[in-house]
C-alpha cells in the first residue's frame, strides 16, 4: 500500500512539475513567436484544454 501512495505522489509530482514547465514557456515565449508556422498558441491551448478536460471529474458535461 505505501508503494502505491509514494508511486502516486511521485506521479504527480512530476505532472505538477511538466505544468510548471508549460506555464514558464508560455511567459517566456516572445510575442513574435506566437502567431507562427509553429504555431505556439495553439500547441499551448491544447495542452492546457485536453489537461483541464481529462482532470475534469466529469468529462461528459465539460464546458470550455
Amino acid at each position: 500500500m505505501q508503494d502505491s501512495i509514494m508511486i502516486k505522489d511521485a506521479l504527480w509530482s512530476q505532472f505538477g512539475a511538466s505544468l510548471d514547465m508549460l506555464e514558464n514557456a508560455i511567459h517566456m515565449c516572445p510575442d513574435e513567436h506566437w502567431d507562427t508556422a509553429l504555431d505556439f498558441w495553439y500547441m499551448s491551448f491544447h495542452c492546457l484544454f485536453w489537461t483541464d478536460y481529462y482532470l475534469s471529474v466529469e468529462p461528459n458535461k465539460f464546458e470550455l
